[in-house]
C-alpha cells in the first residue's frame, strides 16, 4: 500500500500556489470601484463643511449687525468680519451679502433684520476644480430693550 501524499506536491501534478489570489483578485476588481466612492465622499464632505460653516458666518454676522449702533457701524463690522473669513479659506472667493429690515434705519430697537451670504466655494474634484455657490440665510431682531 502506497503512501497519501500530504501536500499537492507530493502528488505528482503540478499546481499552483493560490494563497494570494483573493487579495490580488479584490486589488483588481474592488480597488477601482472604491477610489471613485471616496473622493465622492471627500468632496462631499467639504462642501457639507463649507456650508455648515458659512452658516455659522451668517449667523455672526447677524449678530454683529444686530449689535451695532448704527448701520453703518454694522454694515462695517459685517464687511470685516468678511474679509477676514476670506484670509482664512482660500477655497472660498466673492463672499456678498444683502441685508433686509423690516424698518429704516435697520438698527431700530425691535426691527427684524435678514442677512443673506452667497459664495463660490471651489473644490477639487474627480472632475478637476469645482466651484459652488453656496447660500445661507440667518433672521433676527435688533434688542427692544437697547438704549
Amino acid at each position: 500500500m502506497s503512501p497519501l501524499p500530504l501536500n499537492s506536491r507530493d502528488s505528482g501534478g503540478e499546481s499552483r500556489d493560490e494563497s494570494g489570489s483573493a487579495i490580488a483578485e479584490f486589488l483588481l476588481v474592488a480597488l477601482p470601484l472604491f477610489i471613485p466612492a471616496l473622493i465622492l465622499f471627500v468632496v462631499t464632505n467639504k462642501s457639507g463643511q463649507a456650508q455648515f460653516n458659512q452658516t455659522l458666518l451668517t449667523r455672526q454676522a447677524l449678530a454683529a449687525f444686530t449689535a451695532a449702533v448704527d448701520d453703518n457701524q454694522g454694515e462695517l463690522r459685517i464687511q470685516a468680519m468678511l474679509r477676514s473669513y476670506e484670509r482664512s479659506d482660500s477655497r472660498l472667493r466673492n463672499i456678498a451679502y444683502q441685508l433686509r429690515c423690516e424698518s429704516r434705519p435697520c438698527v431700530t430697537p425691535g426691527s427684524a433684520v435678514e442677512i443673506e451670504l452667497t459664495t463660490q466655494l471651489s473644490i477639487s474634484g474627480i472632475s478637476g476644480r469645482q466651484t459652488q455657490e453656496i447660500r445661507t440665510r440667518a433672521r433676527g431682531f435688533v434688542d427692544k430693550w437697547r438704549e
